[in-house]
């Protein structure tokens, strides 16, 4: 098997994946975790955590430009993405949970980097970013998301960087 890259994006939602997991009570971090914290980078409050990282600004503004193409796969005005993060977060938190630790991947977490990955290789890049994990998150998305996330978000065809004015948006009646 062909070996990849994680760019440093990947490496951000996975920490901030591990603490809402770790705020979730959970015992391992699942897809529905990776989604928060795609939301939170999408949504740009990340900065504390990436100091924590010691990222540096070219890598930080690498990954507001990768947050800015998850943000155009999922369709959804900057208002309704920070709505349903806060939805999701207050689903997920709970008020006992304890202390943060290093947590695993879940089965179902693994499997969405598999595909992930292989979406990059078939792509023909050497690099795993968010926007791949993304795309396979909302591929395979997580029950409990569904009714937070407003949005018919489909892979974009190849060839094609951001999908035309004149596609009607269906979420927005």
């Amino acid at each position: 098997m062909r070996r990849i890259e994680i760019h440093p994006s990947v490496y951000l939602a996975w920490n901030l994946a591990n603490i809402e997991a770790c705020l979730a009570g959970s015992p391992r971090i699942e897809p529905i975790h990776f989604l928060v914290a795609t939301l939170i980078i999408i949504d740009g409050v990340f900065e504390e955590v990436a100091n924590t990282m010691k990222l540096t600004p070219e890598t930080v503004r690498e990954i507001f430009d990768i947050a800015a193409e998850c943000r155009s796969v999922l369709r959804m005005s900057d208002d309704d993405i920070t709505s349903a993060r806060r939805k999701l977060r207050t689903l997920l938190h709970r008020n006992d949970a304890e202390g943060l630790t290093m947590l695993h991947r879940s089965g179902e977490s693994r499997y969405i980097f598999q595909r992930a990955g292989r979406r990059t290789i078939e792509a023909g890049r050497e690099q795993l970013n968010l926007r791949d994990v993304f795309e396979e998150i909302l591929d395979h998305m997580p029950p409990d998301a569904k009714q937070f996330l407003n949005t018919h978000a489909k892979p974009l065809p190849k060839g094609v960087d951001e999908w035309p004015d004149y596609i009607v948006d269906e979420t927005r009646g």
